[in-house]
């Protein structure tokens, strides 16, 4: 006998923890019936970071997930940050890509691996035009620039930069390469 269930509106305000604010305001309003369920909408405020999703879950096999999420931020400049998303694949396996606008008009796309406790990751952000602060003189704007991060925290991430600065004597290119390690345990 199949079983269907909804969940209406659920609406809870502040919650804390040991004296930490957890979340202000949590929602979900969701429905399913056997593996197929469907977020209709979840939302999650902190402060001045606010998180909704809406979607598809199925909860067989590898968890097929097919979800938007939409992420507005504090922007360090400027008056706003939105960040828009798509999460496609499954939870063993999740693609996303999505756009960053506001602060930060940038494409993204990239793959984790959430379920892997090493959480492996490939993220790269591009972008036309980049100016961090509002200070920051035209000839320090990063154009037409990408970043990449590889890798997982069990190993370490590989991240790479490319940018063209426009400076004050012509265009210069900018290159930048780093690694990241994970701190050993103390002996």
């Amino acid at each position: 006998m199949p079983v269907g269930v909804r969940v209406g509106d659920v609406n809870l305000g502040l919650f804390s923890l040991n004296g930490s604010r957890v979340w202000d305001r949590l929602e979900l309003s969701a429905g399913g019936s056997g593996a197929d369920w469907q977020l209709e909408r979840g939302l999650y405020q902190l402060g001045d970071y606010q998180v909704t999703a809406s979607g598809r879950v199925t909860t067989r096999r590898d968890w097929p997930v097919d979800l938007h999420v939409q992420a507005t931020l504090p922007p360090p400049s400027g008056d706003r940050w939105l960040v828009d998303l798509n999460l496609t694949g499954s939870v063993r396996d999740l693609r996303v890509s999505g756009q960053s606008s506001g602060y930060l008009d940038a494409a993204l796309e990239g793959e984790v691996a959430p379920l892997d406790t090493s959480l492996p990751v490939r993220l790269r952000i591009t972008s036309k035009q980049f100016r961090a602060m509002d200070s920051v003189p035209d000839t320090l704007v990063l154009k037409n620039w990408f970043v990449t991060a590889d890798g997982s925290l069990a190993s370490g991430f590989q991240t790479r930069g490319e940018a063209t600065l426009p400076g004050s004597e012509g265009r210069s290119r900018f290159l930048c390469q780093a690694k990241s390690t994970p701190n050993p345990p103390p002996a």
